[in-house]
This record gives structure tokens, sequence and C-alpha cells, in this order.
């Protein structure tokens, strides 16, 4: 009973969908190669150690712009960029400074004490949970990018639409198009760890 109430707190408190917790085999759960809660601290490790690139890519982006637009008058449309540069500078920071979710979920397993039973059934449905949502955010990115492809195109092939306009599209629906194939055929690493856990079980 004791075992049950913990792993529907859990679930409710890292997952926010009980019916995941359905019952497994922790006999063959603790023989996995890695172990879950191995696979989550690799993952928080993964992103801990790759996040200077995406935060320094988006700090240099947000500076340049911000510099690029003030001090030559505040009109709306340099107001509008400079201010799109802060966020962009302010999201680089926050990725830089502040733990990523999968550190975060360490930290709380860590804080709750459980025995090396319940952990690992904590971490396989938390990484199971996140799996399926990120398959979600892969369907939708896929559509929305596909559709965003085929706009520009369908845009850039108007004759209206000057020659500097036109290869302006042309770049984004090339670049939509990569995203929606690469979101299409590519599953992220919690899908494949996932994926090979579900094969041990």
């Amino acid at each position: 009973m004791r075992n049950k109430l913990i792993c529907s707190i859990l679930a409710f408190a890292l997952i926010g969908n009980v019916s995941l917790c359905y019952a497994i085999d922790t006999t063959k759960l603790l023989n996995m190669k890695p172990l879950p809660s191995e696979r989550l601290t690799k993952l928080a490790n993964d992103y801990e150690n790759n996040k200077l690139w995406p935060s320094l890519v988006l700090g240099v982006l947000g500076a340049g712009i911000i510099s690029n637009n003030l001090g030559q008058g505040l009109d709306s449309y340099r107001l509008s960029n400079a201010l799109t540069g802060g966020v962009l500078l302010l999201t680089g920071g926050l990725i830089y400074f502040f733990p990523g979710e999968y550190e975060t979920d360490r930290k709380v397993l860590a804080y709750l004490n459980l025995d090396q039973t319940q952990k690992e059934t904590a971490v396989y449905y938390l990484l199971k949970d996140k799996a399926e949502k990120m398959k979600v955010q892969r369907a939708v990115g896929t559509y929305a990018t596909g559709f965003m492809a085929v706009f520009s195109a369908a845009l850039a092939s108007n004759n209206s639409v000057s020659q500097m306009n036109k290869d302006s599209l042309y770049s984004i629906a090339g670049i939509s198009l990569a995203v929606c194939l690469l979101n299409a055929f590519f599953p992220s690493q919690i899908e494949v760890d996932v994926a090979e856990m579900e094969k041990q079980l």
C-alpha cells in the first residue's frame, strides 16, 4: 500500500499523469543497463555541459540586435527590435545560469530519499512521460514548420514579390523544411532512452 501511495504521489507531483503509474516488473527494472536514474543523470549532465553554446548564441544575437538599433533614434521599429534583442539576451542568461529540468528532477528525487526500487520506478515513469510529451511537441513542430515551408515558398512564387523578398522567403522555406525533416525523422535522446528501457521490460 505504501509503495502504491508513493508511486501515485510521485506520478502526480513529478509527472502530472497518474494514469502512467501501471505495474511494471521491478526485477527487470533494477537489472536495466543503464538504470533509469543513470539515464536521468546523463541527460542532466549532457544538458549542463552543452548549455553554453545556445546561451552564447542567444546572448550574442541579442546583444547584436540591441547595439544595431539603439543610438539611431528610438522610433517604434527600432525600439521593437531592441526589445526583441533584450528578450534573446535574457533568455540566453536564464539558460546558462539556471539548472535544466533534468537537473531539477534529479534534485527532487534526491530530496525524497527513496529506496532504490522506488527511485528507479519514479524515474522510469518520469522519463516515460517526458518522452511522450516530446513526441507531441515534435509532431506539432513538424506540422508547423512544414506549413511555414509551404507558405513561404508559395509567397515567394508570387510575381508581385521583389527579388530580395523572394530570396528571403526561399531561405525561410528551406530552413523551415530542414527543421521539419529533423523533427519528423530524428527523435530526441529521451525518446531513444525510453524506447531502449521498454525493450528491457
